[in-house]
């Protein structure tokens, strides 16, 4: 298995910064992008893979698993009561905010357009409350994880972690859609 802190010069950390990822990652591809006369696409399409997966906290957890263990974390089917909790908001807002684009696609006229586009700050203010949320929650694991010692501390953060991602990439995705 390739040791993607290894390819990145980097210490085998649960917390690492991805600003850190991200600079060592330009740092190196310098030397090794193709477009620098580099003719070894094997090393650069592992440096890619690394920073690919170091640069998410789910990605980084589980590969810090599997190094440490030998093992894929195990899989869970459940949710944290707190991840629970948090799953309704962002549920309901995604689907409001899916309906009014939607909505939005079909709508022809200008007078439909006008009378749709007074929904939309309402949806906006409420999908950046949800987006707050999310961010506070990742704080509390982005906390978690500097706290974390072993691997078994790891794999329920690396589950936490792959949905607020999901979650915060899906708030952003429709905060550009209402635009």
């Amino acid at each position: 298995m390739q040791d993607h802190f290894q390819t990145l010069n980097l210490p085998r950390e649960a917390a690492l910064n991805p600003d850190t990822v991200k600079a060592r990652f330009q740092e190196l591809s310098r030397d090794l992008h193709p477009d620098a006369g580099n003719n070894d696409d094997k090393a650069f399409a592992a440096l890619n893979a690394a920073q690919s997966c170091l640069s998410r906290a789910s990605t980084r957890l589980k590969h810090l698993i599997e190094l440490e263990t030998g093992e894929a974390p195990p899989s869970r089917n459940t949710m944290s009561p707190g991840l629970m909790d948090l799953f309704s908001p962002v549920a309901d807002i995604l689907s409001k905010a899916d309906h009014y684009i939607a909505r939005k696609s079909r709508t022809t006229t200008a007078l439909a357009k006008a009378m749709l586009s007074k929904d939309a700050p309402e949806l906006i203010q409420q999908l950046m409350l949800t987006g707050g949320e999310i961010s506070a929650y990742r704080k509390n694991l982005d906390e978690q994880l500097t706290q974390a010692k072993v691997s078994s501390d790891l794999a329920p953060l690396a589950h936490e972690f792959s949905f607020i991602e999901k979650w915060q990439s899906q708030v952003q995705e429709r905060m550009g859609n209402m635009l």
